[in-house]
C-alpha cells in the first residue's frame, strides 16, 4: 500500500513540478572551520549509501533538481502519516495539507535558502543551504504548507500556512516570490540597484525564521538584508562576535543587547560567527556609503 501511495504521489510531482537544476550561485560572509570536513564527508557518504529502513535514507540523497527535492519531501512527509492519527494530535491544519497532497490537488515550488544560522557548521554535518518547498492548492493557488529540506534531502521542519492561521509572520507578508523578483520590487520601491539576491535564514534580532527567510543582496560591493521592510547593512568590517561566548547565552545576551544602538541589530552569519547589522537609508545604498568605516 505504501509503495502504491508514494508511486502515485511521485507521478503527480512530475506533472506539478517541472524538474530543472537548482540555482548554484550563492554568497555569504562567514565560512566553517575546515577541520570538520572529514566528519562532513563521512556523513555525506553515509547518506548516499543508506538503504530503505535506515534513518538516513532518502530516495534522492543530496537532490540536485526541484523534482528530486519534492520526492524527498513527499517520502518523509507521507511516512510520518502512515498510521491514522487523531486530528487533535496533529499540528494545526495538518489534515487539510495531508488531504490535498494525497489527493494530488497541489503543485510545488522549490527555492534555495542560504543558511546563516548556527546550524550551518554542525558537528556531524554541514548545512550551507536549505531547500524551501511550498505546497499550493491547484486552482486557487493558495499555499497550504511550507517545508524546509536540508541539502542532504532530509526534512527539517514545516509549517501549515492557510491565510487564516496565526504565525510569526503576518499573512500579507507570507508570500515568497523568487529572490530575483523580490529584489526587483525592492529596487523599484527604494530606487536602488541591488544585485546578487538570495534568501537567508538567520538567528538574532534580525530573526529570519527557517520557513520565512529574508532577502539579502549586494550593491556597490556592500551587503544588505531586508528585515521587516527595513534595510540593514551587514559587513565583514562589523563587530566579530562568537556564538556561545559573546552572544547566544542568557548571560552574554543580557550584557550585549543594552549596548546596541537604536538602528543596530544582532545577526548570525553561520556557525559560531555573529555580527551587528546597521540600518541604512536608500540614499546610502545608492551612493555606496557604508555604516562600517
Amino acid at each position: 500500500m505504501r509503495a502504491r501511495v508514494l508511486g502515485s504521489l511521485l507521478l503527480a510531482v512530475t506533472a506539478a513540478c517541472v524538474a530543472h537544476p537548482l540555482a548554484a550561485s550563492s554568497w555569504g560572509l562567514a565560512s566553517c572551520d575546515p577541520s570538520g570536513e572529514p566528519r562532513w564527508r563521512d556523513f555525506e557518504n553515509a547518506v548516499r549509501m543508506a538503504k530503505p529502513g535506515s534513518t538516513l535514507y532518502v530516495p534522492k540523497p543530496y537532490p540536485t533538481t526541484d523534482q528530486d527535492v519534492v520526492a524527498d519531501y513527499l517520502f518523509q512527509f507521507t511516512a510520518l502519516h502512515q498510521k491514522a492519527q487523531n486530528p487533535k494530535n496533529l499540528p494545526p491544519h495538518e489534515d487539510q495539507a495531508l488531504s490535498a497532497i494525497r489527493g494530488g490537488k497541489v503543485s510545488y515550488q522549490v527555492m534555495r535558502v542560504e543558511n546563516w544560522t548556527g546550524m550551518r557548521c554542525g558537528r556531524q554535518h554541514k548545512r550551507d543551504f536549505y531547500h524551501l518547498v511550498g505546497v499550493f492548492e491547484i486552482g486557487g493557488g493558495i499555499e497550504i504548507t511550507r517545508a524546509l529540506i536540508a541539502d542532504s534531502g532530509h526534512l527539517v521542519t514545516w509549517m501549515n500556512l492557510p491565510a487564516s492561521a496565526a504565525g510569526p509572520v503576518e499573512p500579507s507578508a507570507r508570500v515568497l516570490t523568487a529572490a530575483t523578483v523580490a529584489l526587483e520590487k525592492i529596487n523599484r520601491e527604494f530606487s536602488i540597484e541591488g544585485v546578487d539576491p538570495e534568501y537567508v535564514t538567520t538567528y538574532g534580532t534580525i530573526d529570519c525564521y527557517f520557513v520565512f527567510p529574508c532577502l539579502a543582496f549586494h550593491e556597490h560591493g556592500l551587503s544588505y538584508v531586508v528585515y521587516r521592510h527595513e534595510l540593514f547593512e551587514v559587513s565583514p568590517r562589523g563587530p566579530k562576535l562568537t556564538g556561545g561566548k559573546d552572544v547566544g547565552t542568557m548571560a552574554a545576551n543580557e550584557k550585549l543587547l543594552p549596548t546596541l544602538g537604536a538602528d543596530e541589530r544582532l545577526i548570525s552569519l553561520g556557525g559560531r560567527a555573529w555580527t551587528v547589522a546597521r540600518k541604512v537609508s536608500a540614499a546610502q545604498i545608492r551612493h555606496g556609503i557604508s555604516n562600517f568605516r
